[in-house]
């Protein structure tokens, strides 16, 4: 349930510009790239890397503008969780990241992303 916590946690810090929420829920040597396009018909572009530094400025901007309202999604599959590692997927209104998590000090922390925009419908994924 934890591991789940941190996830949804994560999540929340972006959807409520909640600095102390990352802090909570997210290690400081984040290691997190992944891939975007600011439109669904645009070529993605990437893999682009974030720095701790950066995730706290995206935190306290994302959606400033236009903020994430109740429908947005949020929601986690925790896929495995042994007594110091944990791994699981979510998705929100960004796209979906593949996380990995540590208990760092009797806490779960996200510490490991790999994220994407959603793919447009007619995208098929290869293998």
């Amino acid at each position: 349930m934890a591991v789940r916590q941190a996830m949804l946690n994560y999540i929340d810090a972006f959807y409520q510009n909640d600095e102390e929420l990352a802090r909570e829920s997210i290690w400081e040597g984040i290691s997190k790239h992944g891939y975007g396009r600011r439109a669904s018909g645009d070529p993605y572009q990437g893999p682009f890397y974030m720095t701790w530094e950066d995730l706290l400025e995206h935190v306290a901007g994302y959606r400033s503008n236009d903020p994430v309202g109740p429908g947005a999604p949020r929601s986690v599959s925790v896929f495995e969780v042994s007594d110091k590692t944990a791994s699981g997927k979510l998705e929100a209104d960004w796209g979906f990241d593949y996380v990995h998590l540590s208990k760092i000090d009797g806490t779960w922390k996200v510490v490991n992303v790999l994220w994407q925009t959603y793919p447009n419908p007619n995208e098929v994924a290869e293998d």
